[in-house]
C-alpha cells in the first residue's frame, strides 16, 4: 500500500522538523494558516508525533494531540507508536518522555494495548520501570479477559446481554491486534508447553471450542484473518510485516490436524476436527488456494489420511489445479506415491486423469517421467478400465 506522505507537498515535511525541535509556535502555524495534515508522515509512516514523542517534546506532543493527530498511527520500520518511540527512546530527558507518554495516554486516548511488528505492546519494553511499565500495562475488556480464562459462561453472558449494534461492536474490537475470534483461536492452536504463553495455566481447550461456537453464532466472522500472525510468518517470513502474511483461521487449523494426525493423540485430533467443522460450516468460501495447498502437499508427500480429510470432510475439489497447474493426481503420481493415486482414482473421489499442467503433461507422462512404474502401471490400469465402461 503507498503511504500518503507519497501524495502530499513536500512543503509539509516542515511538520516534521517543528516536532523534532519542539516548536510548538511553527506547528500551530503549519497546521492553521498551511493547512498541513497533522499526522503527516515520511516515507516510513514517521510521523511528527513520531518524531516529538521519540525526543520526549512535551509541547510539540501536545500540539500534535491537540490538532487531532493519529495518536495510534503505526510506523513502517517496527509498527511502532508514537508510545513505543516514546518508551524505547533514549534521547532527550527521561522525565521529559514520561511526560509525554502521559499526554498520549490521558489526552491523546492512544492505545497501550497495540502491538508492535514484533507482537509487543509499549509495556513490554520498559519493565525494569515499575511506574512506567504499570501506567502502559493493557486492561482487557472483559470479553477478552473471559476467552483467555477459558469461561463459557461468561462469555455467553457478556454477548447475549448485548443488543446488535453493541454485540457487532463486541465482536469487532481488538485488543492487542485481535478481536475476540482471533484471540480464541490463537489460544486454541496454542502449545500447552509454549513458553510464551500469555495465560499462567493452560485454558481447557474444549471450552474454547464452545466459546468459539458462541462467537460464530453471535455473528464472527469466520473468514477473520490476523495480520502479522506469528504462524503466517513462521510459514513465509519472506513477506513483508506492513503487508501482513495472513492464514485463514481454517487453513491454521486444518494444518494443525495434519500434524496432529501424524502424532495421534485422539484428543488433540477431535478438538481440531470440531473446530474444523466450525469453521467449515460458518463461512461462505468452502475452499481456498491455501487448502487446496495443502491437499497437495499431502499427496506429494503420502499423506493419506490428511489427503481423505481434506477430500471428504472440508470439501477440497481433488481436480483443483495448483503450482505449475498440477492437480492432487498429478503431484502424487510424479511422487510415487501408490496409496494417494489408488486412493483419488477411487469411484467416490474419481480425479480426472486426463488434466494437463501448465506443459500439457498428464499424470501418467509425469510418473513415466520420473520412472515411477507402479504409477505408471496404475494409471494405464483405470484408463484401460475406463474404456471397456
Amino acid at each position: 500500500m503507498m503511504n500518503a506522505a507519497n501524495f502530499a507537498p513536500p512543503e509539509w515535511d516542515a511538520i516534521l522538523t517543528a516536532s523534532m525541535r519542539n516548536d510548538f509556535g511553527a506547528i500551530k502555524r503549519l497546521v492553521q494558516q498551511d493547512g498541513v495534515d497533522p499526522s503527516h508522515s515520511n516515507a516510513v509512516n514517521q510521523s511528527g508525533l513520531h518524531i516529538a514523542a521519540l525526543w520526549g517534546n512535551v509541547e510539540a506532543v501536545d500540539a500534535l494531540i491537540e490538532y487531532k493527530a493519529a495518536v495510534n498511527a503505526q510506523n513502517k520500520l517496527t509498527g511502532a507508536t508514537p508510545l513505543h518511540c516514546a518508551v524505547q527512546s533514549n534521547k532527550g530527558k527521561a522525565t521529559e518522555r514520561f511526560e509525554c507518554i502521559e499526554l498520549l495516554i490521558k489526552e491523546g486516548g492512544a492505545d497501550v494495548s497495540l502491538a508492535d511488528f514484533f507482537g509487543k505492546t509499549p509495556s513490554e519494553y520498559c519493565q525494569e520501570n515499575p511506574a512506567l511499565a504499570a501506567l502502559l500495562t493493557p486492561q482487557a475488556p472483559p470479553l477478552f479477559t473471559a476467552i483467555q480464562e477459558g469461561k463459557v459462561e461468561d462469555v455467553q453472558q457478556i454477548v447475549t446481554a448485548a443488543n446488535d449494534t453493541d454485540k457487532k461492536n463486541l465482536l469487532e474490537q481488538v485488543f492487542r491486534g485481535k478481536t475476540p475470534f482471533q484471540i480464541t483461536i490463537d489460544l486454541l492452536l496454542q502449545d500447552n508447553d509454549d513458553d510464551e504463553t500469555e495465560t499462567t495455566t493452560p485454558v481447557d481447550k474444549t471450552q474454547l471450542v464452545s466459546i468459539l461456537e458462541l462467537l460464530l453464532q453471535a455473528g464472527a466472522n469466520a473468514d477473520g484473518s490476523a495480520p502479522h500472525d506469528d504462524f503466517a510468518n513462521a510459514v513465509n517470513p519472506m513477506l513483508t510485516l506492513e503487508e501482513g502474511p495472513v492464514l485463514p483461521p481454517l487453513v491454521r487449523v486444518c494444518t494443525a490436524l495434519q500434524t496432529a494426525y501424524k502424532n495421534p493423540q485422539p484428543d488433540t485430533v477431535a478438538l481440531l476436527e470440531r473446530t474444523a467443522q466450525l469453521l467449515l460450516l460458518s463461512q461462505e468460501t468452502k475452499t481456498t488456494p491455501e487448502l487446496e495447498q495443502l491437499l497437495h502437499t499431502a499427496c506429494r508427500k503420502g499423506d493419506l489420511q490428511f489427503t481423505k480429510y481434506m477430500v471428504e470432510t472440508i470439501g477440497v475439489p481433488p481436480n483443483a489445479k495448483g503450482r505449475q497447474g498440477m492437480t492432487a493426481l498429478q503431484f502424487a503420481a510424479r511422487s510415487g506415491k501408490t496409496d494417494i493415486v489408488r486412493y483419488l482414482l477411487s469411484d467416490h473421489v474419481n480425479a480426472d486423469v486426463s488434466i494437463p499442467d501448465d506443459r500439457g503433461k498428464t499424470a501418467l507422462d509425469a510418473a513415466r517421467v520420473n520412472n515411477k512404474q507402479d504409477i505408471v502401471a496404475l494409471l494405464e490400469e483405470f484408463a484401460a478400465a475406463k474404456q471397456q465402461v
